[in-house]
């Protein structure tokens, strides 16, 4: 860790007045609480109390019944110093992520990135170290009321398009950097106003955080340019998704685990078990990957996005593809895609659940069975039934009756993290099913 004392003279030295600690809980949402800097050594050394019940909240902060609320008590909201940033694009602002804690500041059972080093401890247990990164799909867009106009519409890998989004790359860019985030590429995809940024791969668990900040800065600088970034799953024609590359290297990162060169795909036998033990839980997975109703409008099939239960060689139809590597084959850049989260997702959540199902699968030597280069959407039910492809969950609560179902998922995550996780989502699957869209009223109202 840092040493507190450097930071604080820092923040001295860069004429810091405000120091956000910022968090992604249960709810999915990036929040902040803002510390003067004449007081942050006291919120750094003793946290900042908050109530319990914002981890029973939802996006729109309607409290979940059955969960916590304004009697429950509170959180201290402390600080990993390792992660404390200046904040380039907003006047004498810094930054922490940070854990929701107890009293006596131990990270609490219902706190996410708790959650994921709890992963990364019996990782390393097992002599492995989960290396990620995350490729995460957005929209950017003006307002005219309610209409929501795109930022361009020029379709995939339109050099104009990167000409128009220049400003705002330029600054996304190197406010990252600034921030210790690496953009290893940028590409337009086909959707409207739609890019995807690739960051540099890290541990695991500065992987996820890295992917909150990029939530945090792509909105923050888009404000100061006249313009509002989303990473919702779909809200023009092409669905937005966050694609996980990961590794595991032994505990010293002197040999990837992946590779095998003697195998004709290149993989490893550990490599084929991780792979193993996630399409094994791949359907529970979908309730902590695809978390908001809309995620579902998303993994439909023939939309690029995965809707059933495989594996394949650089297959993008597929939940999960080993990428293809040029030759000659670098062992260190071996690795698999997992293609089901999308951006909505609690990136330690949707990290760390992926991770703990591989490492089941290496346990328990979990075979995924073949890998396959079709795209599924496109075979009909007798071709479905003989390869034995399951389909995913199409609605949310599909996904949080598989997670329900699965013993492992709910032990991994545990009691008080799966309550209060599901809690919120039927919350907002209720609120969804509460509402009559525009389309259904246009579309039955003179009809029925």
């Amino acid at each position: 860790m840092k040493n507190k004392q450097k930071i604080l003279d820092g923040i001295k030295r860069n004429n810091i007045t405000v120091v956000r600690f910022q968090w992604i809980g249960t709810d999915l949402l990036l929040r902040t609480m803002i510390a003067h800097s004449d007081y942050v050594e006291d919120s750094v050394m003793r946290g900042i109390g908050i109530t319990k019940a914002i981890q029973s909240s939802s996006a729109w902060d309607t409290l979940a019944a059955g969960g916590f609320g304004p009697e429950s008590g509170e959180f201290k909201i402390v600080p990993d110093c390792d992660t404390f940033a200046v904040v380039p694009y907003t006047p004498r602002t810094g930054r922490f992520i940070c854990e929701l804690c107890d009293e006596n500041l131990k990270p609490t059972d219902t706190d996410p990135r708790y959650f994921l080093r709890r992963v990364l401890d019996r990782a390393e247990e097992m002599g492995y170290r989960p290396m990620a990164a995350c490729e995460s799909e957005f929209n950017i867009f003006t307002k005219d009321g309610d209409k929501l106009i795109p930022l361009e519409d020029l379709g995939t890998g339109s050099p104009l398009a990167i000409d128009i989004a220049n400003p705002l790359l330029q600054e996304w860019i190197s406010s990252l950097s600034e921030m210790n985030v690496k953009v290893e590429r940028v590409k337009k995809e086909g959707g409207e106003g739609q890019l995807e940024l690739v960051l540099r791969y890290a541990n695991a668990l500065k992987a996820a955080d890295d992917m909150a900040t990029l939530r945090d800065v792509a909105k923050g600088v888009a404000l100061r340019h006249g313009y509002s970034v989303t990473f919702m799953p779909k809200i023009f024609r092409f669905p937005n998704g966050m694609h996980i590359h990961m590794s595991l290297w032994d505990v010293n990162k002197s040999k990837n685990t992946f590779a095998d060169s003697s195998d004709e795909n290149g993989l490893s036998e550990c490599a084929y078990h991780f792979v193993g033990g996630i399409l094994k839980n791949m359907k529970a997975l979908c309730a902590l990957a695809a978390p908001l109703p809309t995620s579902y409008r998303r993994l439909l099939p023939g939309t690029w996005a995965p809707s059933y239960v495989y594996y394949g060689f650089d297959n993008r139809a597929a939940a999960i593809r080993v990428p293809s590597q040029s030759v000659p084959k670098r062992e260190d850049a071996t690795r698999i895609e997992y293609r089901l989260p999308d951006p909505t997702a609690n990136p330690y959540l949707a990290l760390g659940s992926a991770i703990a199902c591989g490492l089941e699968g290496i346990k328990r030597k979990e075979d995924p069975g073949d890998a396959l280069n079709v795209d599924a959407s496109k075979l009909d039910e007798r071709e479905l039934e003989n390869l034995h492809l399951e389909r995913l969950p199409s609605t949310l609560m599909e996904a949080l009756a598989e997670l329900k179902k699965s013993s492992f998922l709910c032990e991994v995550l545990g009691k008080s993290l799966l309550d209060t996780y599901i809690r919120n989502r039927e919350l907002e699957w209720r609120a969804y099913m509460e509402h009559v869209s525009e389309w259904e009223i246009r579309s039955y109202i003179d009809h029925f």
